[in-house]
């Protein structure tokens, strides 16, 4: 199987490629800096090339001979509350251009749980003013990447939020995450994901086809990072 990387020098991106890499995957990832992720990774069944990912006529002839676009890009900088903020929406609208013009239908990304925050959802107290008042002009742009996904009947999408990214354990967890479809968060268990368990999720589905138009909440289970937290005092 072969899939394109967006956001391959990120920090879900990075974890992303070497899962790729581990499974036998061939993976393209088109980069601004390709020498970058060259040093990182020396591997056959990775392909990297200097492309914009926002632009489908770069994109076009890379994406031949691909059977998913998984997207983990993420903003590389603060975004002020009144930035006009567009990176999530141009890149998907660029990589469905380019897909549709090589028959591919499926599409994975990563987001944030703040696109389904509602007066129902039960978040973190943080999350109120850090999610919905710092990072609007992202969130904003996410929800216009969702409903852009929606309109376009080809396009055989998951996403699969996080409402808050930890850096630690760098490798996927064995143990299984908590996943539910649409807005949640339990205040009975944790809120918490590593970023490697975002780059395991999508991965794991690409050939899933229950989860075709699916919007995903990821987590871990607070026992989880209870016993992590227990084993690295040790």
């Amino acid at each position: 199987m072969k899939v394109a990387v967006f956001g391959g020098t990120g920090r879900i991106g990075n974890r992303l490629i070497k899962q790729c890499l581990d499974r036998g995957l061939h993976v393209i990832a088109p980069c601004r800096n390709p020498d970058n992720l060259k040093k990182e990774f020396d591997h056959e069944n990775l392909e990297v090339v200097k492309a914009s990912v926002f632009s489908a006529e770069e994109l076009t002839p890379l994406l031949k001979g691909v059977d998913a676009v998984l997207s983990c890009l993420g903003p590389t900088g603060f975004v002020t509350p009144w930035a006009d903020y567009s990176m999530f929406s141009s890149a998907c609208q660029a990589a469905v251009e380019a897909m549709e013009a090589n028959g591919i239908t499926r599409y994975i990304m990563t987001s944030s749980a703040s696109t389904v925050y509602d007066s129902q959802t039960k978040e973190p107290v943080k999350h109120k003013v850090i999610v919905k008042v710092l990072t609007v002009p992202i969130g904003n742009d996410l929800k216009r990447t969702e409903k852009y996904l929606d309109e376009h009947e080809s396009i055989n999408y998951t996403i699969f939020k996080a409402t808050e990214l930890k850096d630690w354990p760098y490798d996927p967890p064995k143990e299984d995450p908590i996943m539910v479809e649409g807005a949640c968060y339990d205040p009975e268990d944790s809120y918490w994901v590593p970023r490697s368990m975002m780059g395991r999720v999508m991965i794991d589905n690409i050939s899933n086809e229950e989860m075709y138009k699916k919007k995903m909440w990821v987590s871990m289970s607070k026992d989880y990072w209870k016993n992590l937290q227990d084993k690295s005092g040790e």
